[in-house]
């Protein structure tokens, strides 16, 4: 349990957690790095949880430097769902579960209760972080750090997938199954790198001459890190957020460094990556396995979904629950739906899905306005970066949403709160700008009269 990588986060975690209380926004970078190197975000081992006393830390930090300003009213919407989450839980508890056996083991916590309740805390874990994202990251220059500890951290997952690549004879594998961040695998890696491409296109062409190296460097790695997953989800997720990257930008250059991206894309693309976009497709009969069992599970979701359309069939019972619907399926081993949506919908009810799907619209909205004349010419540099960037990001997740459950996934969410932590720094620049005393015009200029003008005439003279 203690060997020499647990002793190195242990005493990362230690001396992160003293910086964090007297800087938290340090300690939430350290927390984003530290995500994309460990396989949980609450650590794995029971003694050994760094991130978890990251966590902690940040948070003491927050309370103690917040200030009297509230926060955000954006955040409502992420009580919405915690609420909603809490209710289905209760709700499918109370009902028995459809999917779970509500019953007690020793007299203790019923099971279902226990693992819903346990799957819960998870969440409003996750949900804490991103509160903590639009508290902390309260100006341009903190939103762009972020942008940039994010880019630091998925390095690590293009060194995992271009290694794994190197390691075998590409050309006989179509994709890898290193598990990274959360667990996730291909997809997972795919769409992580997808959602950060659009960070190192900004900075190549509009970045300093050494951001512009650094990008062009890092930029192939990207790519062929994306081609040596084998994810078709990958590459799903890289159109979507190199169309929205072109849309926002409006730059030929966009236009054409997509081009070039397409080209080598193509030529890094083994025979049996191509075959496997191929099979990207509505019609079952052209779908390979991988496909047919994802167009299966989203059948049986909607059947659970029109059953059980209130508060679904409880948190995690997707797996148990499907075994009723698809019998003659019943020996697949895929445990989830590997869909959001459908997740979400079967399991929560489709109250929470309307309200999810709200919070997409709103998380979308919030990136609709430019930075505006409030900032000088350096932060409104960081803000259109962090806009273009944080709208690329959310279409490339809208594409994963299709291709897996995004439901607990920490950064999925976090891609979220950067977008309201941006709303709020813009408008609170403009609240600024609008109280500021308006520069006064100086006084006119009393013209001297000549001396003779001044005498006056007098009687007799």
């Amino acid at each position: 349990m203690f060997g020499p990588r647990a002793i190195v986060m242990a005493l990362i975690g230690l001396g992160g957690c003293v910086v964090s209380v007297r800087r938290p926004y340090a300690g939430l970078l350290m927390l984003v790095v530290l995500y994309f190197f460990r396989p949980d975000l609450w650590g794995a081992e029971v003694y050994v949880r760094p991130v978890l006393w990251l966590t902690i830390a940040v948070a003491i930090g927050w309370w103690r430097q917040r200030s009297s300003e509230r926060p955000s009213p954006s955040l409502r919407w992420l009580l919405v769902m915690i609420v909603l989450y809490a209710v289905s839980t209760l709700m499918t508890v109370v009902s028995g579960g459809p999917g779970r056996a509500a019953v007690s083991q020793g007299g203790g916590t019923p099971v279902a209760l226990r693992d819903s309740s346990g799957t819960l805390i998870d969440i409003a874990k996750i949900f804490v972080v991103v509160f903590l994202i639009t508290e902390l990251c309260d100006t341009p220059k903190k939103l762009a750090g972020l942008m940039a500890a994010i880019l630091a951290g998925s390095l690590w997952f293009v060194k995992v997938a271009v290694m794994s690549w190197a390691a075998v004879d590409f050309s006989d594998r179509v994709r890898i199954d290193s598990a990274v961040g959360q667990g996730g695998g291909a997809n997972y890696i795919a769409w992580v790198l997808a959602t950060t491409v659009p960070l190192l296109i900004y900075k190549l062409i509009r970045g300093r001459s050494w951001q512009r190296l650094v990008a062009g460097v890092m930029l192939p790695l990207w790519l062929a890190g994306i081609v040596s997953t084998g994810s078709r989800g990958g590459f799903a997720c890289l159109a979507a957020a190199l169309a929205v990257m072109l849309l926002v930008t409006r730059q030929f250059r966009v236009l054409l460094l997509v081009g070039v991206m397409g080209v080598l894309f193509l030529q890094l693309a083994p025979a049996g990556y191509i075959e496997r976009l191929r099979t990207i497709t509505l019609d079952p009969g052209k779908m390979d396995e991988s496909m047919l069992n994802r167009y299966r599970h989203t059948k049986v979701g909607l059947r659970i979904m029109a059953d059980h359309p209130l508060f679904g069939t409880g948190l995690d019972s997707f797996p148990e629950v499907k075994k009723k619907y698809m019998p003659q399926y019943s020996a697949d081993n895929r445990l989830v739906a590997h869909n959001t949506l459908i997740q979400m919908g079967s399991e929560v009810g489709l109250i929470f899905l309307a309200a999810f799907l709200s919070f997409n619209v709103y998380a979308a909205s919030c990136l609709w306005k430019r930075p505006g004349e409030a900032f000088s010419e350096t932060d409104a540099a960081h803000m259109d970066w962090v806009r273009a960037w944080a709208a690329a990001a959310l279409a490339a997740t809208a594409a994963q949403m299709l291709k897996g459950d995004m439901a607990k996934v920490d950064y999925f969410w976090w891609l979220y709160g950067i977008s309201i932590a941006y709303q709020a720094v813009r408008q609170r620049a403009a609240v600024a700008a609008a109280k500021a005393p308006k520069p006064s015009a100086a006084p006119a200029r009393k013209r001297r009269r000549p001396p003779w003008a001044k005498a006056k005439l007098q009687p007799g003279t």
